[in-house]
């Protein structure tokens, strides 16, 4: 399929002269990677580039709009046109469509990108916010944490952890990348398992914690995970690639929610603003992934620039939190966010369990209701070691 790519750049310098040779060399690296001349346009199939005859209606790559916001910013709009026979190869397109020119890394910001006309990714978005809703039997907010420390602990201390943090209250558990397993009989013997914990709780509290198992070192093992009972899994779409995540989502997005983990993104968020990679992470059609941290100053902010459409395909996920922050998240963001803590949890002056019961009085005190993880003191005692 053809579509026009929009790409929104945000290109800054402190000379007018050196923001000239930036925006010269940015419109040419584009154009030049794009269009490939006049008579045809880059394409991709099954993930190789090749040149493609270009069609009547197809547009070459070219600057829309090129706007000086003021001495040292200017806006540049470009767009590129551009072939896929399959959706997945799709990312690999617009990768090499937004790279940099070399030497002016420090210059160049991609603020954001859209399809001119119908968005061919319109039916894959997820509705992450209605799954976890589904799951839960209720609205959000959800607290959640990760499952620590990632080294150094054998199978048996890590279940005895999860055992405590459900019978605390929390509703996500999620394994980082770095714990790993050593083979699929070592996952499979984890996850049966840890379903026979949550069982165990579930008798106790008649409540039920989601688990989402972490897939990224195991993702060539897909089909066989995809036969164990699981009701969620964490993938790291930055180490997996786009492309790779894509078709993964599209094998389990009818079995289980699909939690998106973004671990090293501060390499491509230096040069490019977070709404451009939690688009992706929407095309992709996971149902959570982390949308930003705790910055109160930067709360009010963050919630105008993720008011888009993809994003509300997500439930909005925020990590170094701790319970003060509930209340200004929630309204900012409303309730269909996950808490995801790991300090705001594991550093409660009163233990791990504690922290999780001060997250569940936040949202208690905030929706005016006491449920059975209710515990002020353990909330006043978080603000007392946090603040206001």
């Amino acid at each position: 399929m053809f579509r026009n790519l929009i790409l929104k750049y945000r290109v800054e310098e402190s000379s007018n002269k050196e923001m000239d040779i930036v925006i010269d060399v940015l419109i040419q690296k584009v154009i030049a990677d794009a269009s490939l001349g006049t008579d045809y346009v880059l394409t991709a199939t099954g993930q190789e580039f090749s040149v493609h005859e270009k069609q009547d209606d197809v547009v070459e790559a070219k600057v829309v709009k090129r706007e000086k916001i003021d001495d040292k910013t200017t806006e540049l709009v470009f767009s590129v046109p551009i072939y896929f026979e399959e959706k997945s190869d799709f990312f690999p397109m617009f990768l090499t469509c937004t790279g940099e020119p070399p030497g002016f890394h420090s210059n160049i910001y991609l603020e954001d990108f859209s399809f001119e006309g119908e968005d061919p990714f319109k039916n894959d978005l997820a509705n992450g916010p209605e799954k976890y809703k589904r799951y839960f039997g209720r609205e959000g907010p959800f607290v959640g944490t990760i499952i620590k420390p990632n080294l150094g602990t054998d199978m048996e201390k890590r279940l005895d952890l999860i055992k405590k943090l459900m019978m605390a209250g929390v509703d996500f558990l999620k394994d980082d990348e770095v714990f790993g397993h050593k083979s699929f009989e070592d996952f499979e013997e984890y996850v049966i398992k840890v379903n026979k914990i949550r069982e165990e709780v579930y008798k106790k509290t008649g409540y039920k914690a989601l688990v989402c198992f972490n897939i990224t070192s195991l993702a060539s093992k897909a089909d066989e995970i995809y036969k164990l009972p699981i009701d969620g899994i964490m993938i790291n779409f930055l180490a997996l690639g786009f492309s790779k995540s894509y078709d993964l989502v599209q094998k389990f997005k009818g079995k289980c929610i699909i939690h998106g983990h973004r671990v090293g993104s501060a390499i491509f968020l230096s040069r490019i603003h977070k709404n451009v990679l939690i688009k992706l992470a929407s095309m992709i059609g996971l149902d959570s992934t982390h949308i930003g941290t705790s910055q109160l100053d930067k709360i009010e902010k963050d919630s105008e620039k993720l008011d888009t459409p993809y994003i509300k395909t997500i439930l909005a996920t925020f990590t170094k939190v701790n319970p003060k922050y509930v209340e200004p998240l929630i309204n900012n963001f409303g309730k269909d966010i996950l808490f995801l803590p790991c300090g705001g949890v594991y550093r409660h002056p009163g233990g791990f369990e504690k922290g999780v019961r001060a997250f569940r009085t936040a949202i208690d005190i905030y929706n005016n209701e006491q449920s059975q993880f209710y515990d002020k003191k353990a909330f006043d005692k978080a603000l007392a070691r946090w603040g206001y």
